[in-house]
């Protein structure tokens, strides 16, 4: 085990924990900012493929993805507002890249509304019609979201005693109890999801043998609902 660790790893004001930094806020803006950069000159390694769908899909699949799991583990609002930023540079080092490809290098030549549009375009699910490329800094919510939300199912799903060792004078199933920083948080984005970005709440959640049918709104299950969603998994794997 030991040769999974290297000296860049530890340093005196933080340390990399399975890809994630812990530490001061200059560790981790530092850290962040070296991942952004490393992602960027990985996307200029892949301009010499003379395949456009070839280049599209490495950019998407392979690049596109890679910050979200930094996202969902760095939650400090200060912290947060440094790498939405960072991540802002990466989403239009991804854009640019793909409409080098696409229109042989003559896209910087375009009015601003439609280098704007084009991007619009590429950044839109496919189910509007868009390209899917998911702009790096709205999953930040959606990971938050799915992580925190797996833990309280995790916590829900252990008799009373063992629960409380995980959330002392906490019930799973009753979010006004919450007073654990990650819970928090966990109701923090769930509003950004409601109000920002236009998901909807369900008024009840049942837990089902198969997934709802994909749907253009995002439908969340109510916070006093998650602790089930464990016990779904479970059930029906």
């Amino acid at each position: 085990m030991a040769n999974d660790f290297t000296h860049e790893m530890f340093t005196v004001e933080g340390i990399e924990v399975l890809g994630t930094p812990i530490g001061t806020e200059g560790y981790i803006k530092n850290f962040v900012a070296q991942n952004c950069v490393k992602i960027m000159r990985d996307i200029e390694k892949l301009e010499p493929l003379t395949d456009g769908l070839t280049h599209f899909q490495l950019i998407q699949k392979t690049q596109n993805t890679r910050t979200q799991y930094t996202s969902a583990n760095i939650t400090l609002p200060h912290q947060e507002h440094f790498l939405s930023a960072q991540e802002r540079h990466l989403d239009t080092a991804i854009a640019n890249a793909i409409l080098k490809k696409g229109t042989r290098n003559s896209f910087h030549l375009w009015p601003k509304q439609d280098y704007d549009l084009a991007v619009t375009r590429l950044q839109m699910p496919h189910v509007r019609g868009g390209f899917g490329f998911t702009p790096n800094t709205l999953p930040q919510s959606t990971a938050k979201v799915a992580m925190a939300s797996r833990f309280v199912g995790l916590v829900g799903s252990l008799p009373p005693e063992e629960q409380q060792m995980w959330l002392p004078n906490q019930l799973a199933h009753e979010p006004q109890t919450w007073v654990a920083p990650h819970l928090l948080q966990l109701k923090s984005e769930y509003a950004v999801l409601l109000n920002k970005h236009n998901c909807k709440e369900q008024k009840m959640y049942i837990v089902q043998d198969q997934p709802l049918p994909p749907s253009e709104t995002l439908l969340l299950p109510p916070l006093s609902s998650l602790y089930k969603v464990y016990t779904r998994n479970q059930e029906f794997p």
